[in-house]
């Protein structure tokens, strides 16, 4: 059941990744999720040093993904975070933002969560 639940998740990742670069008609995201990386570094490093001025943007930040998560989660029926923590989810999204300062939140996002349902950040591949 975890392998039809993986393939499940890459299926939707790359149905919203089409949906980024594909025509104007399609969806569009929305949010926090149309956000640059550097943009989010720039709010978690703030964030992490406790300038407050920044609290509020890492929140915001924060509930876009777990508002993506939450759908995610609820269009496959499966627990797409099973027991890890939006920290630790926000933290592994900078990481990745941090050495792919091209990408969106979205694709960011998007490929925590691929990484997540195949196993790897949990030893699980």
């Amino acid at each position: 059941m975890v392998n039809h639940s993986v393939k499940t998740v890459l299926l939707i990742l790359a149905i919203f990744t089409t949906s980024v670069v594909a025509e104007t008609s399609t969806p569009k995201i929305w949010g926090y999720g149309t956000k640059t990386c550097t943009s989010y570094i720039e709010t978690y490093r703030s964030w992490e040093q406790g300038k407050q001025e920044q609290v509020w943007e890492y929140f915001r930040y924060r509930d876009w993904l777990a508002g993506f998560i939450t759908a995610l989660s609820l269009a496959t029926g499966v627990d797409m975070m099973r027991g890890v923590k939006v920290k630790n989810a926000m933290r592994r999204i900078n990481l990745h933002c941090e050495e792919n300062l091209g990408l969106d939140f979205f694709t960011a996002s998007s490929e925590f969560v691929r990484i997540l349902g195949s196993g790897s950040l949990s030893g699980n591949k």
